[in-house]
């Protein structure tokens, strides 16, 4: 699994990229502890693709890169 963590305005959001049981890769969008979106790639430069797009997007709202520790 691989995980971008953002913050803003005390609140998280988690991008998680998790390998999907039948193939490909799913990416979640979680706000605190609600779930945003969900999205089923098979091409891992569309994973790449999407996330960076995401982070970007976000960047421009005000989140910032936090650690997960």
């Amino acid at each position: 699994m691989f995980e971008t963590l953002l913050t803003h305005q005390g609140q998280t959001r988690r991008l998680l990229v998790e390998h999907a049981p039948a193939g490909g890769w799913d990416v979640r969008e979680v706000l605190d502890s609600h779930e945003l979106s969900r999205a089923h790639y098979a091409d891992w430069h569309r994973v790449e693709q999407a996330v960076h797009l995401k982070v970007c997007l976000l960047a421009q709202d005000g989140w910032r890169a936090a650690s997960a520790g």
